[in-house]
This record gives structure tokens, C-alpha cells and sequence, in this order.
């Protein structure tokens, strides 16, 4: 398997510098095992993410350090909440150089990260490898005993997996005629799409967004979460036309009484100030409630063609903060029993 490295190498110690510097060196190291982009580390979502931790280390291999006892340790880490948290501790002993004059030698531990390490709030940690060796009967200038600092090697993020990150989900009316509020879950990057000159997008916090429309303009906008590729859209129809269904029979006789027509709305909207009518002033009509009309035929019903039927429209309208807004369905009036040629 390849050798997937995403610390960049740290230059080896030239022999002749053996008097400066750490006498035991990181000199690279990396993860394999794992999905990345470029220098990014990827991430499940919700899950334990398990990878291999790599590194090569680098002793003198040469007397009198190269009889000396090494011990020592690498690890990987991050902050949270300005507290240190270890994802994986590797030590590293003589046993790790078995040709004992080796100047350098790869040593490798599997570790998982933990589920949650990344989440949609907190996409991204910045993970850092650090090690320190012990001195021990080391000669000048290392003489005192004991653990050394932590040296620092390099940093590195690692970021929520974009293709296994949760989809964004949309709350709120498929179409609006001045303002309307939309919640989502999930969101990422949030934009509206096709909007120059139709309207215009407010946060509003707390994962709500305001979908406001430009005078009286029409067209389809699109609401919109990204994240690294991941698309996610909620069409919304800005327009002054009210957005639903009139339900009820197509066609209704002469003589026939308590005919019903239903509005449903489509989700997420209401009206206000809704009326009813139909372009015949021979037809009985009652508004039931605001969505309910009741349409009722007289027997003497004056049909122009006898023999088809006429056609007639029903209207509902509304007069509210979007100014007047209708929708409209043809009803056919038939006569009450067919006419013989």
C-alpha cells in the first residue's frame, strides 16, 4: 500500500551537527488508512474514524550515542476548549532500532478517533504531532537526566468527511409573495441562488433564514447549503399567485344544489382575507369559510350552448400584504338532461 504522509518531512541532522540540536529526531510522519484531500485528514460522520500512525525517527549511529538507551514518544493531539486532547500516544525504545547502528527507523500504531471528534458546528480540528525523548547517562551537553520539552513537528487539519456528512434540510413555503422565513437543519454555506433582482436572503440566526422579495418581481429563487461539493437546494416560486389547488367537480347540471370547491394551499402557506366568486351572475353562491365555496345551479340556468354546456371560472382571491393575489379553475355548467339533434 502507498504511503499516504501528511506532515511535511522534517530535514534529517547532518553528522557533522551532532553537537546542536535533538540527538533523537522526528523526522516525518504521517497517516495512512484513512480518506483525504490534499493535506486534509477525512472524518465519518457520527463514528469512530480508525487509522495508522507513522513516523520515522532518527538516533546518532555513532559512539558513544549510538550504545546509549532510547526512550521516548510521539503523539498526536488537539485543543478543545484550550485542553489537550491525545488521540494516540506511540513510544519508541532501543527495540525499535533491532540492527543497533541504524540511523533511522519507521515506527507505526494504529489508533481510532473518536466519533464526534468533528461535528456540523465544529467541522474542522487542527491536530498537532509533538515528541520528547529521556535522557538518560546522555554525555555533554545533554548530562541531566530526564524527559526533554516537547518538540513540536507539525500541524495538520482534520475535517468532517463531505460525503458523509448529514444532508441539509429545508422548513418553509415553496413560494412567497413578499417575505418568508425558512428554518434549516443542517445548514452549511447558505446562499440564494438566482435571485439578482427577485429577492434577496437575511440570516436571522438560530438556523433561520428570511427570503425577502424585490417590488414585483417573479421568477424561481434557489436556497441553497453547500459544503466541499455537497449541494443541497429548496426551490422557492416568488410571485403574486396564490400557490395551491381548487378542488371539486368539473362539471355541474342544471338544477344541481350544493356543489363544493376546496383551496388547499400548498405546505407552509396561508392567506388572508379570502374571497370567492364565479363570472355568472346565475349561479348561487355561498363562501362556507375561507377555503369552502358552495356553488349551487338553477334548473332554468340560461345556457348559451345547449348542447355542450358553458363554461364558467371560479376565483379565489386574496387581499393581503402581497396586494391581490388569485387562482383560478374552469367549471363547466351542463344542462340537465341531453338536447336531441
Amino acid at each position: 500500500m502507498e504511503i499516504r504522509r501528511f506532515f511535511i518531512a522534517i530535514l534529517f541532522i547532518s553528522l557533522c551537527n551532532l553537537g546542536f540540536g535533538q540527538r533523537i529526531r522526528l523526522e516525518s510522519a504521517g497517516l495512512t488508512n484513512v480518506a483525504f484531500k490534499g493535506d486534509v485528514i477525512f472524518l465519518k460522520y457520527n463514528a469512530p474514524t480508525t487509522m495508522r500512525f507513522y513516523f520515522m525517527m532518527s538516533k546518532p549511529a555513532i559512539a558513544p550515542w549510538s550504545g546509549l538507551p532510547v526512550k521516548g514518544e510521539a503523539k498526536l493531539f488537539y485543543y478543545k476548549d484550550n485542553q489537550e486532547v491525545v488521540l494516540v500516544t506511540a513510544p519508541f525504545t532501543n527495540a525499535d532500532w533491532p540492527s543497533g547502528g541504524t540511523f533511522s527507523q519507521m515506527i507505526q500504531k494504529d489508533f481510532t478517533v473518536p466519533a464526534n471528534t468533528v461535528t456540523v458546528s465544529n467541522p474542522v480540528v487542527d491536530v498537532q504531532a509533538r515528541w520528547r525523548y529521556y535522557k538518560e547517562g546522555y554525555p555533554d551537553p545533554e548530562t541531566t537526566n530526564g524527559w526533554t520539552e516537547w518538540y513540536y513537528a507539525s500541524t495538520r487539519p482534520f475535517a468532517l468527511n463531505p460525503d458523509e456528512i448529514p444532508a441539509s434540510s429545508f422548513s418553509g413555503p415553496n413560494s412567497t409573495c413578499g417575505e418568508s422565513v425558512y428554518t434549516i437543519t443542517n445548514p452549511y454555506k447558505v446562499t440564494l441562488e438566482n435571485a439578482a433582482g427577485i429577492a434577496t436572503l437575511t440570516s436571522l440566526g438560530n438556523n433561520q433564514w428570511k427570503v425577502i422579495r424585490i417590488g414585483n418581481a417573479v421568477g424561481t429563487v434557489i436556497l441553497r447549503s453547500t459544503y466541499e461539493g455537497k449541494v443541497f437546494n429548496y426551490p422557492i416560486e416568488v410571485s403574486s399567485e396564490m400557490k395551491g389547488t381548487i378542488d371539486g367537480p368539473v362539471g355541474i347540471k342544471q338544477g344541481w344544489n350544493d356543489n363544493y370547491f376546496y383551496f388547499k394551499p400548498e405546505p407552509g402557506m396561508d392567506y388572508t382575507n379570502v374571497n370567492w366568486s364565479v363570472d355568472s351572475p346565475h349561479l348561487i353562491t355561498t363562501q362556507v369559510d375561507k377555503y369552502t365555496f358552495k356553488i349551487s345551479v338553477p334548473t332554468n340556468y340560461p345556457l348559451m350552448d345547449k348542447g355542450r354546456g358553458d363554461d364558467v371560472e371560479i376565483y379565489i382571491r386574496s387581499n393581503g400584504e402581497c396586494g391581490v393575489m388569485e387562482k383560478s379553475r374552469i367549471l363547466r355548467i351542463l344542462p340537465a338532461r341531453p338536447i336531441k339533434n
